[in-house]
């Protein structure tokens, strides 16, 4: 299901409100009803941890405002 204009808008606000962009993820796609959002989450330096995967916590950042929102716009 492609992007509709609101989702796009709601994505691009995502990817550059502060907080968010602090975790190191992207959103990189919502579908138009808000059942589907992509992430990505690079390995890198800020988010690998001592034994070089990507930290809990990182992830957890990356996906916790996502389902709250989802489920406001479902």
């Amino acid at each position: 299901m492609p992007e509709s204009l609101s989702t796009k808008l709601a994505r691009w606000g995502f990817n550059f409100f502060p907080a968010y962009r602090g975790t190191g993820a992207r959103i990189t796609y919502i579908a138009s009803d808000w059942r589907e959002v992509r992430i990505k989450l690079p390995l890198n330096r800020r988010t690998r941890n001592y034994v070089g995967t990507i930290y809990g916590g990182s992830m957890y950042a990356a996906v916790d405002p996502i389902y709250m929102i989802m489920l406001i716009k479902i």
